[in-house]
């Protein structure tokens, strides 16, 4: 499995190539987003663990980039920002991910590990069959272009059917 590290603190983007490259993971990096992204959407990644904060282009741009050109590619966000709103931007925009910093090796990989396990690619936010629609994002369900009411429950299990169709 290949993965590009795109973090702008030398020493965490060493430590954590090195770790990953431990446990049988090919690894390379970035500092810079510009590079990063360059590197990104010229060589197939199975994964990008990306910071947010970078000198010559931030994350979520390069994020935007990343999923218009190559949208089965896993991004999880490695930043210093928790902040909700950050969060939410990130999954809006296709992040696969989000883990906030200080943040400890065992959780990364395993968060990785989860990521590349994955077997489906969810390429629209709507769900839809036949007359049955379901954003997934506003989590919101129209049947023949009606809007119907669902719990968090009943909204979970009608994703799950439409996705195991």
């Amino acid at each position: 499995m290949r993965i590009l590290i795109i973090e702008d603190e030398q020493e965490l983007l060493q430590d954590i190539a090195k770790g990953l490259t431990l446990k049988g993971y090919a690894v390379d990096g970035a500092n810079d987003g510009q590079v990063g992204c360059q590197m990104a959407l010229d060589e197939a990644y199975d994964l990008i663990v990306l910071d947010l904060n970078l000198p010559g282009m931030d994350g979520f741009t390069i994020l935007k980039e990343v999923r218009q050109e190559q949208p089965q590619t896993k991004v999880l966000i490695l930043t210093a920002n928790s902040e909700l709103d950050s969060k939410l931007s990130g999954f809006e925009l296709g992040a696969s991910d989000y883990l906030t910093k200080p943040f400890h090796f065992a959780e990364l990989e395993a968060r990785i590990r989860v990521l590349l396990n994955r077997q489906f690619i969810q390429r629209a936010n709507c769900l839809t069959y036949e007359g049955i629609s379901l954003n997934t994002l506003s989590r919101t369900l129209q049947i023949k272009e009606e809007p119907v009411e669902l719990t968090a429950k009943e909204l979970a299990i009608l994703e799950y059917f439409l996705l195991n169709q």
